[in-house]
């Protein structure tokens, strides 16, 4: 997983990040929304090259100090971040080969290429059962989300 995007929980603990996917050195982005009122002190241990997008202005006082570690901090974050789940294909996005984007809400998105030995890409959708088929051409950033691959064998 390398983007990471927190729901709608006060509060972030070492535990956050300790018992789940999260805890590993391929995290590079995660979004923090306003309603985070407290982040505990190494809340991002052991997350190496990882950028923290808050929405908030600036560190609210119930985050203590440390929690950053030696994180790079995007403080007033408002654009939104399109992560893409190419379900065991191969993504290639741009730059160091991230699988998410940052775009405005509005904006219309470029079908990211994507390769699957064996596969054909039948499309992306907007949930893991397939039912919301995101159209390219069409469809706007509202705001974050992860957009899911769908490969049919050949």
């Amino acid at each position: 997983m390398r983007h990471f995007e927190i729901g709608m929980t006060p509060s972030i603990g070492k535990e956050v990040l300790t018992n789940s996917e999260t805890t590993n050195t391929t995290l590079r982005s995660i979004v923090i929304p306003n309603s985070v009122d407290t982040i505990r002190k190494n809340a991002f241990w052991g997350c190496e090259n990882l950028t923290i997008y808050a929405r908030a202005e600036s560190q609210p006082e119930g985050w203590e100090s440390g929690w950053n570690s030696d994180c790079l901090v995007v403080w007033n974050f408002q654009d939104e971040i399109i992560a893409y789940d190419a379900m065991g294909g191969e993504l290639a996005l741009g730059e160091d080969d991230e699988n998410y984007e940052i775009v405005s809400v509005g904006e219309l998105l470029v079908s990211p290429f994507s390769v699957r030995s064996g596969y054909f890409l039948e499309g992306w959708y907007k949930d893991y059962a397939y039912k919301e088929k995101w159209d390219f051409e069409t469809d706007t950033v509202e705001k974050s989300m992860v957009l899911v691959a769908k490969w049919v064998v050949i």
